[in-house]
């Protein structure tokens, strides 16, 4: 989980983390806890949360990045293909 102000909305059902005025917090569901207040498993199991959280924001850039190189291949394709025009004049 990244850290998140507390007026802005994550898609993470799971909770967002936020800084308030001096302490962090984490929102799971309706409830918000604070981060000092937790158990230590609680505090192991949000550490091991954002280790997918930071794979899957990278692995978001690197589709989108791919994604980006497709469009280029796709357009330099069809900028590369005969077009239409000079096709129906060589096959009269």
């Amino acid at each position: 989980m990244m850290a998140k102000e507390k007026d802005k909305k994550s898609d993470n059902p799971f909770g967002n983390i936020s800084k308030g005025r001096s302490e962090k917090t984490i929102k799971v569901g309706e409830l918000e806890y604070k981060i000092s207040d937790l158990r230590d498993v609680a505090k192991s199991q949000l550490a091991n949360l954002q280790i997918p959280d930071q794979e899957i924001s990278s692995l978001n850039q690197q589709l989108a990045i791919a994604r980006t190189a497709r469009n280029a291949y796709a357009s330099a394709l069809a900028n590369a293909l005969p077009n239409q025009e000079s096709k129906t004049k060589g096959v009269q």
